[in-house]
């Protein structure tokens, strides 16, 4: 039996994962085949202006409101993660899109009330690597969402663990009947 590819899921850093780059981390998924997988840390955001890499990295001139996000240690263009279909280079799960095309960033950049996220570096997995890595339990992986994506960074780790605890504890709890109040007994 093959493994599933984990394209648009959340991976959770297990509270005692040893590598710093990844200390209760999320990190997005945004690819996964044979060859293996890449993604996206969305809860390190950067001290640095979004301005400032943007004009270094892509010759981009502007005052950039948003902010940079540290995607993972592997070095790579500025990727975006954000909610508009027609500059999408990839559709990463529901509402949720990918790029990386320098015009493709520029108008996300200039697009106003835009849902993005702009990131500097990824995450990326051999062959095999991350199936690894799950087996030996250092990731928690939950199905994706526009709102957890686009969520508070600050809050991303805790909500996705609660989540996958409570999937554990209460597999059924999205098809079940919700159960009678104690005090009707």
């Amino acid at each position: 039996m093959s493994n599933p590819m984990l394209a648009g899921h959340l991976l959770a850093a297990v509270p005692n994962l040893q590598d710093p780059n990844f200390f209760r981390s999320v990190v997005l998924i945004f690819q996964h085949d044979p060859e293996g997988a890449a993604g996206l840390i969305l809860n390190r955001q950067l001290p640095i202006s979004l301005a400032e890499v943007a004009k270094e990295a892509m010759q981009l001139e502007g005052e950039f409101e948003q902010a940079l996000f540290w995607g993972g240690p592997v070095e790579g263009p500025l990727m975006a993660l954000h909610d508009s279909l027609a500059l999408a280079e990839m559709q990463v799960l529901p509402g949720v899109f990918f790029s990386m095309q320098r015009q493709n960033i520029q108008a996300l950049l200039e697009r106003k009330n835009a849902v993005l996220r702009i990131f500097t570096g990824y995450s990326g997995w051999g062959s095999q690597q991350l199936q690894d890595e799950l087996k030996a339990g250092g990731w928690l992986s939950l199905p994706g969402s526009e709102e957890l994506v686009f969520g508070d960074p600050e809050l991303l780790w805790r909500q996705v663990c609660e989540r996958v605890g409570t999937d554990i504890i209460l597999p059924n709890r999205r098809n079940s009947i919700p159960p009678m109040p104690p005090e009707w007994n």
